[in-house]
């Protein structure tokens, strides 16, 4: 009698954790990067090979594998990587790789230094696009 009664409560109380979840209104557009920035009021422009470095003013967190990048007040880039950079999500500064004076899709990366862990984690660019302020969403 006792052990059924444990496992009524056990199943009682599993039950109202799993109805307790909240979501974010972010985490219902999913791992689609693309989707997170056009609903941060962004249309996605064309794809772009490289960014000139002294263009590069800050960064923004979109998703684990995406970055944007404003450059000046009237252009920022998405940057997609190859693979999820963990990282991201709880650092405040990046680096970039540049052999060129510029960064390159397909050839350079970003850079994240974890001070905890004393770890660095370099995440490849995929590919960039310029992105511009979707102003029929404002």
């Amino acid at each position: 009698m006792m052990k059924a009664l444990f496992v009524i409560a056990l199943l009682a109380s599993l039950t109202a954790c799993a109805g307790n979840t909240q979501q974010s209104p972010m985490d219902s557009l999913g791992d689609d990067p693309v989707a997170k920035v056009i609903d941060r009021g962004y249309k996605l422009g064309e794809e772009v090979k490289r960014i000139n470095n002294y263009m590069i003013d800050g960064w923004q967190y979109v998703s684990d594998d995406a970055i944007i990048i404003p450059a000046r007040p009237s252009l920022d880039y998405l940057v997609l990587l190859r693979s999820p950079c963990h990282s991201l999500r709880s650092t405040n500064t990046i680096g970039l790789t540049s052999t060129t004076g510029s960064v390159l899709s397909n050839f350079d990366a970003i850079v994240v230094f974890d001070a905890p862990r004393s770890f660095e984690e370099k995440c490849f660019i995929d590919t960039m696009y310029t992105l511009e302020k979707d102003d029929s969403k404002e």
